[in-house]
C-alpha cells in the first residue's frame, strides 16, 4: 500500500494574503498553528465584529468561519484560546450590543463544539476590556482602563473558586499612556503587548517583557517597529517562532520574533 503525500505544515507567512479581501484583526494561532482564530469587522465604523476561525487544510487557509455564538446585535471580538484548547476567552458588548461596554466572556469547547458564551465570574464589572489572554495555570492576563479618565492599563487576575479575584494592575509595565493587547506565553514568563509610550509619531508599537524571580523585566520595544502605524493584537506561534499582529486597519502582519538582548 502507498501511504499518502503528508499535509504540508501550516503556512502561517500566507495568512495576510489569504485573508486580505477581509477586515480582519487579532490573529490567535492555536497551540498547532493550524487554526487561527481571529476578529472580523463589517466595515471601519466597527459597528459589528464577529469572531471567526481560519483553518489551514490541503495546503491553503480556508475562509473565514463565524464561530457558532455569533449573533448579529452583538460584536465579540479580541478572541484567546486557552493553551489545553478547551475554552475561548474574548470581549463582547453582550448581552444587549451598542448599550453595553466590552467585558470579559468565555466560552466552552464540548463535544458539539463552541458553547453559549457566559461573563468571565468575577470580572463582570471590568469596562473597557480589550486583549485577553491565559496562561495554562489559568491566570487571566487583559487590557482595561483603570478609571473614566485613564486610557488603558494592563492587568491580571488569578483564578480563584469558581471564578477570578480581584485584578491586579501591572504597575511595573503599564505606562501612562496606553497599553493593550498582552499576549502571554503558556508558562506565563512571556509578555508580548501594544504601547504607544515613548512614541515620537504617537502611535503604537509591539513590547516584550520576561519574567524571572525578581520579577517583569524592563519592556523593549520589538522590531520590526514602523514609522506613522499602529501595531497592535500581537499573538506568538512558540513551536514556530513566528509573531503574528495586525498594523492599522485591517493590515495583519508576520514575522520571525527578533527579541532585543
Amino acid at each position: 500500500m502507498v501511504a499518502s503525500p503528508a499535509s504540508p505544515p501550516p503556512d502561517l507567512a500566507a495568512l495576510p494574503a489569504a485573508l486580505a479581501a477581509y477586515d480582519t484583526y487579532g490573529p490567535f494561532p492555536a497551540p498547532n498553528a493550524s487554526t487561527v482564530y481571529l476578529t472580523v469587522r463589517s466595515d471601519r465604523s466597527n459597528r459589528w465584529q464577529w469572531i471567526a476561525s481560519v483553518t489551514w487544510r490541503d495546503g491553503s487557509w480556508s475562509a473565514p468561519r463565524p464561530l457558532p455564538f455569533t449573533h448579529p446585535s452583538v460584536s465579540d471580538r479580541d478572541p484567546a484560546l486557552a493553551p489545553d484548547g478547551r475554552s475561548l476567552v474574548f470581549t463582547s458588548n453582550r448581552p444587549t450590543g451598542a448599550a453595553s461596554p466590552f467585558t470579559l466572556w468565555r466560552s466552552a469547547r464540548t463535544d458539539r463544539g463552541w458553547g453559549e458564551p457566559e461573563p468571565v465570574p468575577g470580572l463582570e464589572d471590568v469596562e473597557g476590556a480589550k486583549g485577553p489572554a491565559i496562561t495554562a495555570d489559568g491566570v487571566l492576563f487583559f487590557s482595561a482602563p483603570a478609571s473614566a479618565q485613564d486610557r488603558a492599563d494592563l492587568w491580571t487576575a488569578l483564578p480563584d473558586t469558581g471564578g477570578y479575584g480581584t485584578p491586579t494592575r501591572l504597575g511595573g509595565l503599564s505606562s501612562p499612556g496606553l497599553d493593550l493587547d498582552p499576549w502571554v506565553s503558556s508558562s506565563g514568563d512571556l509578555l508580548i503587548f501594544s504601547s504607544d509610550r515613548d512614541s515620537p509619531d504617537g502611535d503604537a508599537d509591539l513590547y516584550l517583557a520576561r519574567r524571572s524571580g525578581s520579577g517583569w523585566s524592563a519592556p523593549v520595544r520589538l522590531p520590526p517597529s514602523g514609522v506613522g502605524v499602529w501595531d497592535e493584537t500581537p499573538a506568538l506561534a512558540p513551536d514556530l517562532g513566528l509573531l503574528l499582529w495586525s498594523r492599522g486597519w485591517g493590515e495583519l502582519r508576520v514575522a520571525a520574533l527578533a527579541t532585543p538582548e
